[in-house]
């Protein structure tokens, strides 16, 4: 235990550990490997290992309690799934190799903003998007999404939100490992510090933050 450093407080990061497979030109002969790889990782093993038990298994949205859009644990169980050559790729080349589609199976972590429907599939799933290494597309899902994203209703969408997971998971587009759990500590001295549950990336804002002499 760290001296001084008393209070610690878990969250959920929006941010995944996910398979990554290159799908243009090879998407046929890709298909049952990838189905292969998808029904068969141990999903809570790799938690265990990764992360020391502090992870959810979830799909492409932040599960929940912390994620307001995640499908719940029993909805997701029934979803289809979730001797190879290991090679370890430095970050600064990692990201290059994607582009290229120079690998067959790959492992990665994708971050997110904001535990929201619309930048998690815009950004990672839609045809041709900037993020969407592995090229997936498929024009159904594209239409789901833009319906989401017009829903004004909470509870409608949430279920077109939850019909984007299934198709995403049946086509094996970009199998979702786990979120991994994080924790942050500081000085008890330190005051009026408010932590965000689902993100790590907005919540630095210190306008309330004060030291105590």
């Amino acid at each position: 235990m760290v001296p001084n450093m008393i209070r610690v407080t878990k969250m959920l990061p929006f941010g995944s550990v996910r398979e990554r497979q290159p799908c243009p030109s090879r998407v046929t002969a890709f298909t049952r490997a990838r189905k292969g790889c998808n029904t068969s990782t141990c999903r809570k093993a790799l938690i265990d290992i990764l992360y020391e038990g502090q992870g959810v298994v979830g799909g492409a949205m932040l599960p929940p309690p912390e994620g307001l859009w995640g499908m719940p644990e029993g909805m997701l169980k029934a979803l289809p799934g979730y001797d190879t050559e290991l090679d370890t790729v430095d970050t600064t080349n990692w990201y290059p190799k994607i582009m290229r589609k120079g690998y067959s199976v790959g492992l990665n972590i994708t971050e997110a903003e904001v535990d929201d429907p619309d930048p998690q599939f815009y950004e990672n799933y839609v045809c041709g998007a900037q993020r969407n290494y592995s090229g997936y597309c498929n024009p159904e899902t594209d239409k789901l999404v833009d319906r989401q994203s017009i829903e004004t209703d909470q509870r409608r969408r949430k279920q077109l939100v939850w019909d984007i997971e299934r198709k995403l998971a049946e086509d094996d587009a970009r199998p979702i490992l786990f979120s991994g759990r994080i924790a942050t500590c500081w000085q008890p001295q330190v005051k009026g510090l408010t932590l965000m549950v689902n993100s790590i990336y907005n919540g630095a804002r210190f306008e309330d933050l004060w030291l105590e002499k």
